[in-house]
């Protein structure tokens, strides 16, 4: 023992927390998501957490974070997303829509197993609909949509971009590939106007009008709306 008291003093952060039904986990100043404890049928993952007054970037989607959540329809992936791991989202039967920010790098395996099983086109629907904004093709497990019905879905990616997913597998197995500008039966704008304070980027970040692509509206009930913007 020292001849004296010793202080010592430092603070810590829980590595472990849940947020608005995410599950998270904070290491190395990053966070990745690790789980979802909601009955939320849309759900939007976030580009950055605030945790005792620090912002913290959510990087990746961790294996099986969202396995078997029968209940989600309706899926956006925000722009800081660089890995989406192995399972994360396999047997998401009622997934319809799918929209994959900017950032993302890396697909793991069974990704998208299993997904929108219950969709069947019809003359007005696509059945699942997939948006990835990645101007290059992310590396993507061969297996990523296994047992998903892509053959029947619609992919919509940068117009620049279209021959390099109709090049790739396992991006080349959806039926419809389009750029995004390209598909003029994509969904239009109400002419209501929109708070600002309610108004954001795929980034997370409040704007105050649309902007090209994803646009992120906060409801009076807490609950967000997508609405995509082409002009």
């Amino acid at each position: 023992m020292p001849a004296m008291s010793v202080i010592i003093t430092g603070y810590f952060v829980m590595s472990t927390f849940e947020l608005n039904g995410l599950k998270y986990q904070l290491e190395d100043g990053k966070v990745s998501i690790t789980g979802f404890n909601s009955d939320d049928t849309e759900v939007v993952i976030p580009t950055a957490i605030e945790i005792d007054g620090e912002n913290y970037s959510v990087t990746s989607i961790s294996l099986g974070a969202f396995q078997g959540c029968k209940g989600i329809t309706s899926l956006i992936i925000s722009n800081g997303i660089e890995n989406i791991g192995d399972e994360a989202f396999a047997g998401c039967s009622n997934l319809k829509e799918i929209i994959i920010g900017n950032r993302v790098t890396r697909i793991g395996s069974r990704a998208f197993a299993n997904v929108s099983r219950n969709s069947n086109r019809t003359r007005t629907e696509e059945g699942l609909k997939v948006v990835c904004y990645a101007t290059e093709v992310p590396e993507t497990a061969p297996d990523a949509f296994d047992n998903t019905e892509i053959s029947k879905a619609l992919l919509l990616v940068e117009d620049a971009s279209v021959n390099s997913y109709k090049s790739l597998s396992p991006w080349n197995g959806f039926g419809n590939i389009r750029g995004i500008n390209d598909y003029t039966a994509i969904e239009g704008i109400q002419s209501k106007a929109i708070g600002s304070k309610n108004l954001f980027d795929l980034y997370g970040n409040r704007i105050c009008q649309m902007k090209r692509g994803v646009n992120i509206i906060r409801q009076s009930d807490g609950k967000t709306k997508k609405v995509v913007f082409k002009r």
